[in-house]
């Protein structure tokens, strides 16, 4: 499943259990903690007789967050509209313990790579493109071959944050390779009569934990109130 420019994938076990893994084209998150981001969301939210955010509050609450200051200098290239859903990388953000048949446990960040390549539009393809124009491509790509992913991890070492989504690990790092995923077709019937599909990152099944991250610990209460909303229709 695609919301905007995320990729969250659902696996069904043997067992009948799930787990999911919710990635985003972003490299890192701007906020730490769940305040800051209630903060964040209340700086920019637009003047009700202008319909525009002010600037100065939004400048305000950035300057007072260094570490938001760090994360936006990597963000803000990856804001290049791309080509496709398919030309784009997705990143867990948060850190994962897997641990091993020896119990031996190493924490690792998910990562998306496409196997046709990270691409983006230019400024004349941009100007041409239809505001739906990711959901038009995707259908029709899919219409002619699958779309493929690799699944691979970035392992931290000792001194690497395994509680921050707004630091980067170092390109160093070493990478696993854990599986390849293939997309062969859409499923227009989703969500369709009443169902409800809920991805949620701290739905791990056994071998893997969740880091001592404030803002993945504080997702599945969001995503409560978002099924709530969703579930109980206009108005």
């Amino acid at each position: 499943r695609r919301d905007g420019r995320g990729m969250a994938t659902k696996f069904y076990l043997p067992d009948g259990g799930e787990t999911d893994i919710v990635a985003i084209t972003i490299p890192v998150f701007f906020v730490r903690t769940a305040r800051d981001f209630l903060d964040f969301l209340h700086a920019r939210r637009p003047d009700p007789e202008t319909g525009e955010m002010d600037m100065e509050k939004v400048g305000a609450f950035v300057a007072a967050h260094p570490e938001t200051q760090a994360a936006l200098q990597l963000i803000l290239p990856t804001f290049v509209p791309p080509a496709s859903y398919a030309t784009c990388a997705y990143n867990s953000l948060h850190a994962f313990g897997l641990t091993n048949a020896g119990g031996e446990t190493r924490f690792v960040r998910y990562r998306w790579e496409p196997e046709a390549g990270e691409q983006v539009l230019d400024d004349d393809e941009i100007a041409a493109s239809p505001p739906d124009y990711l959901a038009r491509e995707l259908g029709d790509r899919l219409s002619r071959s699958p779309v493929v992913f690799t699944l691979r991890a970035t392992v931290a070492e000792d001194d690497d944050p395994l509680d921050d989504p707004t630091v980067a690990w170092p390109e160093t790092r070493a990478i696993v390779t854990l599986g390849r995923l293939e997309l062969t077709e859409l499923d227009p019937g989703a969500e369709g009569e009443g169902e409800i599909v809920v991805f949620d990152p701290t739905r791990v099944t056994d071998g893997i934990e969740c880091s001592d991250d404030e803002i993945l610990a504080t997702r599945p209460r969001a995503y409560s109130v978002s099924v709530e909303r969703r579930g109980a229709g206009p108005g």
